[in-house]
């Protein structure tokens, strides 16, 4: 039996790469709202190895990002808050075109809020976890459905709890009593 003949462009480099244009689409944003979250989640484009490859026998100049980053962010709800703004604007606009001063104050009143604390957590303990392997101050590590970790910093003990991810898929299990 012979095997299925493999076809151009649909796997290796090809698939790993996304440009610009093609991540602005999957997102659903406006470039200015697509470099915002690219700033703030630190996703940055990458030339890729074989450029005419990834950009299916052209080799013309063009922005590509990892695939899997832009899978990664479609996933933040910062997105929505983007959205959210977009729409509040639209509704601002509309309502001061008409001169009704009533339904601008109203919406001013209402205007949506977006925290960025997740996004800040999540990049200092990424940067944190890097200083404690750098510096290669590990001490302790704990490995349990809790999972604590110890390191010495600078003289200093420092603990802290990591979940295990096993454990905690575990523990969901028999929490919930699915097997499957």
């Amino acid at each position: 039996m012979v095997g299925e003949k493999k076809k151009k462009y649909e796997s290796g480099s090809a698939t790993a790469y996304m440009s610009r244009n093609q991540a602005i689409k999957k997102l659903q944003l406006n470039l200015a709202d697509f470099r915002r979250l690219c700033i703030l989640k630190g996703i940055y484009p990458h030339e890729p190895r074989h450029k005419k490859r990834v950009g299916k026998g052209s080799t013309a100049p063009k922005t590509y990002y990892f695939a899997k980053d832009i899978n990664y962010i479609s996933h933040e709800p910062i997105i929505n808050k983007f959205r959210e703004f977009k729409h509040f604007v639209r509704r601002l606009k509309k309502a001061i075109n008409k001169r009704n001063t009533d339904a601008a104050n109203r919406i001013r009143a209402n205007k949506p809020k977006y925290k960025l604390d997740h996004i800040v957590k999540e990049r200092l303990t990424v940067e944190f976890m890097h200083y404690v392997i750098a510096s290669k101050s590990l001490r302790k590590v704990f490995i349990s459905i809790k999972g604590i970790t110890q390191a010495e910093i600078m003289g200093q003990t420092i603990s802290w709890v990591v979940p295990h991810k096993l454990g905690y898929d575990v523990y969901t299990l028999f929490k919930t009593g699915s097997t499957s």
